[in-house]
């Protein structure tokens, strides 16, 4: 199955990355809801500050998606409130130091939210909302979060839960995307 394969760099935005994706705001309405304070714009990852934490956030055709390079989770919380205020937010999290997520938010309630190497396990509202695009897409959907010594790593997780971003926010990232947009840099509170 073609997932529309994102093409996200672990060298360009580190083992420990967030993509944030916010249906029918732009970047400057993300930014101000998230309070940031905008240190510069600049045009594509390699731009963006050396090391981590950093923040940016770029419009795509219909909505903004917000980049992290970080060893911790920044926008979360904001994810709950502000952000998705009147709209749905996807957020995939990816990290070799904490438990990899993706989050469906929805006017400031997580209907759905679960660890893409795991999904037999989903919290949220509707945990099962997204089970038939998570089917379609190829998520491993058993187990019930305990530790299981025979189950597989699935190496396409982030992928398929990038997907499902697409699915949930209408919003797509293309191959090399990622490189090519022009960014605000904001300082994280």
């Amino acid at each position: 199955m073609d997932l529309g394969r994102c093409d996200v760099r672990e060298e360009e935005l580190g083992l420990d990355h967030c993509l944030t994706f916010v249906r029918g705001l732009t970047a400057g309405e993300v930014a101000s809801r998230l309070g940031a304070a905008e240190t510069g714009r600049v045009r594509g990852l390699e731009q963006l500050p050396a090391g981590s934490p950093w923040l940016a956030v770029a419009d795509l055709p219909g909505g903004a998606v917000i980049v992290e390079a970080i060893r911790g989770r920044l926008t979360f919380a904001e994810a709950y409130g502000p952000v998705s205020r009147g709209t749905s937010v996807a957020v995939v999290y990816e990290s070799e130091h904490n438990d990899p997520a993706f989050l469906w938010v929805s006017d400031g309630e997580v209907r759905v939210s679960f660890d893409p190497g795991s999904a037999g396990w989903r919290t949220g509202r509707e945990p099962d909302a997204l089970l038939a695009d998570m089917v379609e897409l190829g998520f491993d959907l058993s187990g019930n979060g305990e530790f299981d010594p025979d189950a597989e790593f699935d190496e396409d997780a982030e992928v398929r839960a990038l997907a499902l971003a697409e699915r949930v926010t209408g919003l797509r990232l293309h191959a090399g995307m990622l490189r090519e947009l022009t960014y605000l840099v904001l300082q994280p509170r």
